[in-house]
């Protein structure tokens, strides 16, 4: 297939797994970095480049793949809707926030949301709440792993103990909306003294932070190969989803942990044990056929953290099974066999 896809690639995070993996594939894929353009030339100015560079592309692409697209005014959406009429004009979407309300809630974006033909939202909370609000174009299509940067990265022994730990957690801090419970959770950890490391951004004052957090926090995001160094050289890593509640609302860091042969420890998220072997209930037996372990409220997170301290071979097992399994079934390229085959079945 012709595939033009808009996104970013500034980060060298999904928009290159997007691209590449279309690649891999065996698909033509051009990718216009819309975000890179705005920033650069500004979101009036930028509109028109973005539209100039597609002329430079297939005339008759198969398909048209937005990555959330933010970056878009609705009459450029509709532009670039009309000039491929033959094409599949789809958008994934990977958040349950857009700009200032989840989604399904931002009703100015409506009318740019029924312009495409797909919807795929990576969560699927999401995309039953979009289906609950007449969006018969929303579809359930998950983030993934791109193994070529995050599996296994090659550390020596300094980069080992520079990077790992017994506990870790990457993401960004400072969201109070977005991320209600999460630096609760890690001053719960920090508190217990482990030792324990924290990468990603602090959005807005450290104070409020907590000083807690602040003593274990780098102040330094870890992406692609420095992520999976920090995942596979840790003992355990930290998930904490921002809706536990939502259906199927686990962060792309799960996929990225496992793949890099990390042990994920994470929140309770509804509907993760339909698709890892994994029980969530508190004081529930660890066993070494999971793919990764859950905790139920911040007691039986520091149970568990012990736990898996304590017995490295079932550690390492869980996440020999984790890894195992995003590489069988939730890398890109299965996520783009996914998307054709929704694709062609409507």
């Amino acid at each position: 297939m012709k595939i033009i896809v808009l996104g970013y690639l500034g980060d060298l995070q999904t928009g290159t797994y997007v691209h590449n993996s279309l690649i891999d594939a065996g698909h033509e894929s051009y990718f216009i970095n819309m975000r890179q353009i705005i920033m650069n030339e500004g979101m009036e100015k930028g509109q028109q480049i973005i539209l100039d560079e597609l002329e430079d592309v297939y005339k008759e692409p198969d398909l048209v793949l937005v990555l959330k697209g933010l970056e878009l005014k609705p009459e450029t959406v509709k532009t670039i809707r009309d000039k491929y009429p033959k094409a599949i004009f789809a958008n994934w979407f990977f958040d349950v926030y857009l700009a200032d309300k989840p989604i399904w809630k931002q009703e100015e974006y409506f009318p740019v949301l029924r312009m495409y033909d797909f919807f795929f939202c990576s969560l699927k909370g999401v995309a039953d709440k979009l289906q609950a609000h007449g969006f018969t174009n929303a579809f359930h299509l998950p983030e993934a792993c791109y193994p070529k940067r995050n599996g296994p990265a090659y550390a020596n022994s300094f980069q080992k103990k520079k990077y790992g730990e017994d506990i870790s957690f990457c993401g960004s801090l400072g969201f109070t909306e977005q991320h209600k419970n999460r630096i609760d959770i890690l001053k719960s950890v920090a508190k217990e003294c482990y030792n324990f490391k924290v990468w990603g951004n602090i959005v807005g004052e450290e104070n409020k932070i907590g000083v807690e957090i602040l003593e274990s926090h780098m102040f330094v995001e870890a992406t692609n190969e420095t992520h999976s160094v920090v995942a596979e050289n840790s003992k355990i890593n930290l998930g904490i989803d921002q809706d536990p509640t939502l259906e199927q609302s686990w962060s792309a860091r799960l996929y990225r942990v496992l793949c890099a042969g990390g042990l994920y420890l994470t929140t309770e998220t509804r509907g993760l044990n339909k698709v890892f072997k994994c029980y969530p209930n508190e004081g529930e037996f660890i066993s070494d056929d999971q793919e990764l372990v859950v905790f139920k409220g911040k007691d039986d997170l520091i149970k568990k953290i012990d736990y898996l301290l304590e017995h490295d071979d079932l550690r390492k097992k869980i996440a020999e099974n984790g890894q195992k399994k995003v590489l069988a079934k939730h890398t890109f390229i299965n996520r783009i066999e996914q998307m054709l085959e929704m694709i062609n079945n409507v």
